[in-house]
């Protein structure tokens, strides 16, 4: 009998506690936060824009993109992580330090005029950054290479004007990025053709000091002149023997006829050694015209490598071009920031039945633990 008294006891003193449990943990704590948002929470202006960033590559999503939804390691796929990169940059302590005085954070969501609870407090840069990161979200979808823009503040203008702003940052940041791509691919092409252009003037310019110093426009000009010459007369010459040796046969070795072709005979061969002397030793000696022919090939096959080299770097230079301006990106507007004509957040029955919700979970769980409890020391008891 005393026992169940006892049971019974316990099983009272088990209801008295959930219902004291479920006054302190849910309903006080949802009375204060109706109170709270109902009457003292300072609300705030919503406004939402939509980027892109684009280049004249990026003509649209490959398979891999389309099937799987990840950013591609093509155009497209570095195009999205400029988008991941503006993010980090947008939600950051440096972008937070480089706003103007009319946005600054302290300007913005500091003022007296907010309620406690939602105004910025601290001056700490981590604390700040975190407050940011709850007024300023940003949304990128990989797959369309669109990024959402969502920017909360107590006024309508100022929440137009920082959107705006963090637009313009991205912008800027793009402008930069694209600059230093073109610069980059652009500069290596330039270098090579300097080099490649010094390089041929030098090559010409030893050339013409060789001439100069030989007096010798050209070594094979004047050499194959020479040869067609010599050549021609060794012609002549063996034309005129002919005919001597065929006159011979029937005519008198005195006659006007064989002495005046003996004379023509004895001419052409003069001429020949003249040429073939002048040949061998046009500039001194025979060793002498040798080597100065090797220097002048030597230049002058320099100068037709430094050519060669010369037109492959401008045409690299061309094709550097026509890629960095394939390479650019620039960012595209898809939907301009507008100004909220209300507000929208935080609201009132979302959080407050978050705060219901939530508050319920936590004291059915501890009503549910302490009377188990209290059962098994009934049991012991």
């Amino acid at each position: 009998m005393n026992a169940n008294k006892k049971t019974l006891g316990n099983l009272k003193q088990t209801k008295v506690s959930a219902k004291t449990l479920f006054y302190a943990l849910v309903l006080f704590p949802t009375i204060i936060a109706t109170l709270y948002y109902g009457l003292f929470c300072t609300e705030r202006y919503v406004t939402t824009s939509t980027v892109s960033i684009r280049s004249p590559e990026s003509s649209g999503t490959d398979l891999l993109q389309s099937l799987t939804g990840m950013p591609s390691t093509g155009g497209s796929g570095s195009i999205v992580s400029d988008s991941y990169a503006i993010e980090k940059l947008i939600l950051s302590n440096d972008l937070i330090e480089s706003l103007p005085e009319s946005l600054s954070i302290e300007t913005l969501y500091g003022k007296e005029s907010i309620d406690y609870f939602s105004r910025l407090t601290s001056e700490y840069n981590q604390d700040q950054l975190k407050y940011w990161e709850e007024r300023i979200s940003i949304n990128i979808d990989a797959l369309s290479n669109l990024m959402e823009i969502e920017v909360q503040a107590y006024e309508p203008e100022e929440a137009l004007k920082l959107n705006e702003y963090l637009i313009q940052t991205g912008e800027n940041y793009v402008n930069e990025l694209s600059e230093r791509l073109r610069n980059d691919a652009i500069s290596l092409a330039t270098r090579e053709v300097n080099i490649a252009k010094a390089n041929l003037l030098e090559a010409n310019q030893q050339l013409a000091a060789f001439i100069d110093t030989t007096g010798k426009l050209s070594f094979e000009q004047d050499i194959s002149s020479q040869s067609a010459l010599i050549s021609s007369l060794e012609s002549q010459l063996a034309d005129k023997r002919t005919e001597l040796a065929a006159k011979e046969t029937y005519l008198k070795s005195d006659s006007n006829s064989l002495i005046t072709l003996r004379g023509e005979i004895s001419a052409i061969e003069a001429q020949i050694a003249s040429q073939k002397q002048s040949a061998l030793s046009g500039s001194g000696n025979t060793e002498r015209t040798s080597e100065e022919l090797g220097q002048y090939n030597q230049l002058m096959l320099e100068k037709t490598f430094a050519e060669e080299a010369y037109a492959s770097a401008r045409a690299s230079l061309e094709s550097s071009r026509i890629d960095a301006s394939t390479q650019e990106r620039y960012l595209v507007r898809v939907i301009q920031p507008n100004l909220p004509d209300e507000t929208t957040e935080p609201g009132f029955l979302i959080p407050v039945a978050s705060v219901f919700l939530i508050t319920f979970l936590i004291w059915a769980l501890l009503a549910l633990i302490i009377a188990t409890v209290k059962e098994h020391m009934g049991w012991v008891y």
